[in-house]
């Protein structure tokens, strides 16, 4: 995460007062800081994950039996990675543009939402736009917990796009510094094609389609 916010960045606006944390708080959280920063840089081969795939396009959930592994799926077409949360609100506010994308390139790209550590829990930074939407989620303490608001999640936003779920020690995150949302192409072969910048401002999805067209023109 970034060690200091935007001069312009009100956050005391949308911090409710019963909030237990506010970013300063994150910020200075050595944890939660290295789940921003990440291990991998563009050119880097690809941190290698295998987790359980879940498909929730026809509005269930759908263990699909399959264990996605994005090194070996890798050899077989590029893909985009995008990672985020039930209670990131840049996240839910971009989902649209993301599954345009998704229709737009999904015949040469593979797409997949990784879901992460929560960004605004009812136990952490509460922000008011997730009151404003009744999302009041505390940070889940196993992975059976984080897969079933994941599930929450992906249903009532009607996700489309196929969803791991990170396990409770973060791995993931913490090799490609997602918290609280960023977005990656991994080229075909593994290594990292793009790395969006930190979210959420970084959290651009324009930024990505424009790496994936670099990447199907070269």
């Amino acid at each position: 995460m970034s060690t200091k916010l935007p001069t312009n960045f009100d956050w005391k606006s949308i911090t409710p007062s019963d909030s237990p944390r506010t970013p300063i708080d994150i910020m200075a959280d050595p944890k939660l800081r290295r789940l921003g920063k990440p291990e991998l840089k563009p050119g880097d081969q690809a941190f290698g994950f295998r987790r359980p795939l879940y498909d929730f396009s026809d509005g269930h959930q759908v263990a699909t039996g399959d264990t996605f592994d994005l090194l070996e799926r890798a050899t077989e077409k590029p893909i985009a990675l995008i990672f985020g949360s039930y209670t990131c609100p840049p996240f839910r506010a971009q989902l649209g543009s993301l599954h345009n994308l998704w229709m737009r390139w999904r015949a040469q790209i593979e797409f997949l939402v990784v879901y992460i550590r929560e960004a605004h829990p009812e136990d952490g930074w509460v922000v008011t736009p997730n009151r404003s939407d009744d999302i009041r989620i505390s940070d889940p303490t196993t992975t059976a917990a984080r897969t079933e608001v994941a599930t929450t999640c992906a249903l009532r936003l009607e996700i489309q796009i196929p969803v791991v779920v990170d396990a409770i020690d973060d791995n993931i995150a913490n090799a490609y510094g997602a918290l609280p949302d960023r977005l990656y192409l991994i080229a075909l072969g593994g290594s990292i094609a793009f790395q969006g910048e930190a979210g959420p401002w970084g959290f651009k999805p324009e930024a990505l389609e424009s790496a994936i067209v670099t990447a199907t023109n070269s």
